[in-house]
């Protein structure tokens, strides 16, 4: 299937390893740097190749991200699958406390990719290809139907909403507390990564426990 993004596809090993030390080099620079703030020569130079190398690849700086950010949502999508489908059938807790613990260190150990590509989804949500979308969709659905797999543990009225309430609220906490929130900021909860996994756990665990009544004309 054709890249909608101008990429010139490696044809030999050597070339693919040579495109993944850049994809490298650039998800490194994230960590420390924004996207804006870092330069074709700085991606060169971390990749141990040439600027000329990397124009060999890429028509841009916007072609190398947008390459970057599919990598990553694989990887993302892949990983995120086998711990879903590795709990089918298990007790909502497990489930709840598993899922969370992978969503926290995705989101961690890959925050600088993932807020570049947070970035372009606010800022140019026509950026975001058709691939990227269904498989976020996608991912999303896996979540809530394994949720909505133990509807017999969860005491809210009105399952299918809160279900899909508290995975986006969840979602969301982890983006602004692991990718977004400057750790200077006032109001940010210094927090280690386990013990933030086991708030957000129970923060899942008591919403869909508890029996809400919900007026359907509201929602």
């Amino acid at each position: 299937m054709p890249n909608e993004h101008s990429v010139i596809a490696p044809q030999q090993a050597r070339s693919s390893r040579a495109l993944n030390r850049m994809l490298d080099a650039t998800e490194k620079l994230l960590l420390t740097s924004h996207f804006d703030d870092i330069a074709i020569a700085d991606i060169a130079r971390e990749a141990g190749m040439s600027v000329g190398n990397f124009y060999t690849r890429f028509a841009n700086k916007d072609a190398l991200l947008s390459v970057l950010h599919e990598r990553y949502e694989r990887e993302r999508a892949d990983e995120l699958t086998a711990v879903i489908q590795s709990l089918e059938g298990q007790l909502l807790h497990v489930k709840v406390e598993k899922t969370m613990s992978a969503i926290v260190t995705l989101f961690s150990k890959r925050r600088g990719v993932l807020r570049s590509f947070i970035m372009v989804a606010w800022r140019r949500p026509e950026a975001l290809s058709s691939t990227s979308k269904n498989r976020l969709g996608g991912l999303y659905q896996q979540l809530c139907d394994l949720f909505l797999a133990s509807r017999d543990e969860i005491s809210h009225t009105d399952a299918e909403t809160a279900v899909n309430f508290i995975v986006n609220s969840a979602l969301s906490v982890c983006r602004e507390k692991l990718v977004l929130r400057p750790a200077d900021l006032p109001g940010r909860t210094p927090m280690q990564n386990q013990a933030f996994t086991d708030q957000l756990a129970f923060m899942v665990l008591s919403y869909l426990r508890s029996p809400i009544s919900v007026d359907p004309a509201n929602t």
